[in-house]
């Protein structure tokens, strides 16, 4: 393999487990699986299944609203909306 496509993929996989780490960070913070009863889930974050209590981070496509747990999830949603939504 050609040191440039080894390269490629190098910045990819640091990529992809930075945006796991960012992920995960905010899961084991304010944003966890289990929520408190007194706060209202608005939605499920299609990138990650985690519930949604904060509208912190939100986007709007084809006329809905759609929450994330972190910035790096709307960001990688807003870039194919369809491969997550059509998951679901």
């Amino acid at each position: 393999m050609g040191k440039i496509i080894q390269m490629k993929l190098l910045v990819i996989l640091i990529l992809n487990i930075a945006w796991l780490v960012a992920c995960q960070g905010n899961q084991q913070h304010e944003h966890s699986h289990k929520t408190d009863d007194s706060k209202k889930i608005l939605g499920k974050d299609y990138v990650c299944d985690m519930n949604v209590t904060d509208s912190t981070y939100k986007a709007e496509y084809e006329g809905k609203t759609y929450y994330f747990c972190a910035e790096v999830c709307k960001e990688e949603f807003m870039k194919e909306p369809q491969k997550y939504l059509s998951k679901n």
